[in-house]
């Protein structure tokens, strides 16, 4: 077992001294709490001089967009159907904030949007919301929505600036 530790501890130095292997590593940062899921990406070599608002160019039908608000470095925008059903798409320079998502009642996975790693936390019950969260472009996108996750992935993969 002692050698078994050795080896793990040589390995781990040995990887972490490359930087690449680093910021794989830790520029995704999950930390799992009793009630909620933290997501933080970072990016140390990401330009924060990254402008402009990204917006789907799928949308579920019946679906338009009612509001745009910038809070601070979010950008939050709102999408409702004739049903009062939502879409929440916030998006923020990656590095500069982090995501709390409601871990309860939740089935959590790892999913690709064009390319690049997701985390996929599917509602349980029809009273909670499903979300989805990823990186990519300098960026961190967050859906939230009631409607089938199928979809929100849809519109994860038709985002355009």
């Amino acid at each position: 077992m002692a050698c078994v530790a050795i080896c793990f501890t040589l390995l781990s130095v040995g990887l972490l001294s490359v930087e690449a292997t680093r910021n794989v590593i830790f520029n995704t940062i999950i930390e799992w709490h009793e009630k909620y899921t933290k997501v933080e990406f970072k990016d140390s070599a990401t330009d924060s001089k990254q402008s402009g608002v990204y917006q789907p160019s799928y949308l579920p039908q019946g679906f338009s967009q009612t509001s745009l608000t910038k809070l601070g470095n979010v950008h939050m925008l709102i999408y409702s159907n004739d049903t009062g059903e939502t879409i929440i798409f916030s998006q923020w320079i990656y590095g500069s904030g982090a995501s709390s998502v409601d871990n309860e009642n939740k089935k959590y996975s790892e999913i690709e949007i064009s390319g690049n790693k997701a985390y996929l936390f599917e509602a349980i019950t029809e009273e909670d919301s499903n979300v989805l969260t990823w990186q990519a472009v300098g960026m961190v996108f967050e859906l939230t929505s009631p409607i089938d996750s199928k979809e929100l992935i849809h519109i994860a993969e038709s985002l355009k600036k």
